[in-house]
């Protein structure tokens, strides 16, 4: 039969029902055709409103085995970004075992998921206990705090800086000694997102965009107002 003429068929047996029957008609031989539309609406605005409503990140601290975060919205107002269109990301998403010799499908999932973010520049700073910190201190990973922090900070924390020769990858070789992290285990904005018993290392990543930002990220989480929010 011609498509046409089944259309008036279809069409013939409507006229003059009621509303439920067309109803229950439309659904019968349209319901696959409305709940596939309906779905791709839905997907569709589910990709409008991320493109149109999404926020660019213009911070991110990488905090490895963290139970919570600093104050990500205090930290916001004190970059003074514009918040409905920047945002900053205090990313406690990631979980690592010490032991990287004997290490989990997290561990390197985490491990992976670590150096994308370091590729893409995205990281600016890294947060870890010591002994999954010191596992990136001959990795090129994090810089040397001298060239993230002023002298005044420095001569405030000298007591709490962690130096350590790095390896020379090419010649095996150790290079001079040179400040990799700083322990911030005592911080107010770091209350509840690490055991109290952690020593937790505060390091730059070595090629963030925002140096500037290095030092006023480990100012605020000496602040009153960077305490943790989860």
């Amino acid at each position: 039969m011609p498509v046409i003429d089944d259309v008036r068929e279809q069409h013939a047996k409507l006229k003059n029902k009621g509303f439920k029957y067309r109803l229950s008609y439309f659904w019968e031989y349209y319901k696959i055709h409305t709940i596939a539309v309906i779905l791709g609406g839905i997907f569709l605005f589910s990709i409008i409103k991320s493109v149109v409503f999404s926020k660019n990140t213009v911070f991110e601290a990488v905090m490895i085995n963290a139970a919570g975060i600093p104050n990500e919205t205090a930290f916001s107002e004190v970059l003074e970004i514009d918040q409905k269109k920047e945002t900053v990301l205090f990313d406690n998403g990631f979980y690592m075992t010490a032991d990287f010799e004997h290490y989990d499908q997290q561990t390197y999932a985490n491990q992976q998921k670590l150096m994308a973010v370091i590729a893409a520049r995205t990281a600016d700073v890294m947060l870890a206990p010591e002994d999954v910190s010191k596992n990136y201190w001959d990795s090129g990973v994090l810089g040397d705090l001298r060239n993230y922090f002023d002298e005044e900070t420095l001569e405030a924390v000298k007591d709490k800086l962690i130096w350590h020769e790095p390896i020379d990858p090419d010649t095996g070789e150790k290079q001079p000694s040179i400040p990799i992290a700083v322990d911030v285990s005592d911080a107010p904005g770091l209350k509840g997102c690490y055991g109290s018993d952690t020593k937790v290392c505060f390091g730059a990543i070595i090629n963030t965009k925002h140096t500037d930002w290095v030092q006023r990220f480990y100012n605020f989480l000496y602040s009153p107002e960077s305490s943790s929010t989860e």
